[in-house]
């Protein structure tokens, strides 16, 4: 149902997430491993910006692809990712889940990459 509202969500996703979303992994989404968090295209249009502030090689279409995300540029997004602030509660939660599993796999050392097969 679409109700004129944004769809601001995000998941945990074991595998390679499917559909109209776009996954912060680890993993090879060749053999679909993949693990970590996708967001909605609507959410993601909300956490572009930080990406763009963060990754000096980022550009608008790379959400369409694999963009590996150099282990050295994760810290900067991720407090480019928190200082982002929206009124609503569901881009807050779901930039509080993005945080949360990315400075998990910061922590972990693990290879992140945005996914937007």
């Amino acid at each position: 149902m679409d109700n004129g509202e944004p769809d601001i969500s995000s998941v945990y996703v074991d595998g390679l997430a499917t559909g109209e979303v776009i996954q912060f992994g680890t993993g090879d989404w060749r053999d679909r491993s993949v693990k970590g968090v996708a967001v909605s295209e609507d959410a993601f249009d909300r956490l572009e910006p930080a990406i763009e502030l963060a990754l000096s090689n980022w550009n608008r279409s790379a959400r369409y692809d694999v963009t590996a995300i150099p282990q050295a540029s994760l810290p900067a997004l991720i407090e480019a990712i928190r200082d982002l602030a929206y009124d609503d509660a569901a881009t807050t939660t779901m930039i509080n889940e993005v945080i949360v599993w990315l400075s998990r796999a910061a922590a972990q050392d693990e290879q992140v990459s945005i996914f937007g097969l």
